[in-house]
């Protein structure tokens, strides 16, 4: 946990993950002047329009990670969850609001806040606040899916600076769906 706090000093994620957004990537819905930046944070009428915002929005924050030194087979894992996440945002039927990159800043600092809150904490103090937080959070199964997933994949270590972005960039898509989710209930 101690190194995650460390990403959450400097900005070099957000960096990264503005530059994607707007790196001529050709992203769905987007004329690639980087317009899908600028929508806001509505619950649309047409959840399949919500869909693919949030969609082309979260993929952006995760096609950034190579260029943090996540290799392409590591790549694979968040792409895997987001994947996974869409298809039960999907088949669930609700409709989705946009995430726009200020939900994602957001998303990432109450993330953020968290570990460094968690940091020095003895440690059965801070497991007890870890089940906590996944029992009561609004996507505790989107959560679950994600821990094991990385577990999976050895990747809750964060033995390098890489894992650490992508194990930050993967929660925070968790924490950009709950928030989303609360504001569509």
């Amino acid at each position: 946990m101690a190194a995650i706090g460390h990403a959450l000093t400097d900005c070099t994620f957000k960096r990264y993950a503005r530059q994607a957004q707007g790196d001529g990537i050709a992203h769905p819905g987007s004329d690639g002047a980087g317009d899908h930046r600028r929508q806001r944070h509505d619950v649309g009428s047409e959840s399949a329009v919500g869909r693919r915002n949030l969609r082309v929005n979260l993929l952006g924050s995760i096609l950034v990670l190579p260029r943090m030194g996540v290799s392409m087979l590591q790549l694979e894992v968040p792409l895997h969850v987001l994947l996974v996440a869409f298809q039960a945002m999907k088949r669930s039927g609700h409709a989705w609001g946009t995430i726009a990159e200020d939900v994602q800043e957001a998303s990432m600092q109450r993330l953020t806040a968290r570990l460094r809150f968690s940091e020095g904490l003895p440690a059965g103090l801070a497991d007890q606040v870890v089940a906590q937080f996944c029992e009561e959070h609004s996507e505790r199964y989107l959560l679950a899916f994600v821990y094991g997933y990385l577990g999976e994949h050895d990747l809750l270590r964060v033995r390098t600076d890489a894992e650490k972005f992508l194990l930050l960039a993967v929660l925070n898509l968790v924490e950009c769906i709950a928030f989303v989710g609360a504001q569509t209930s």
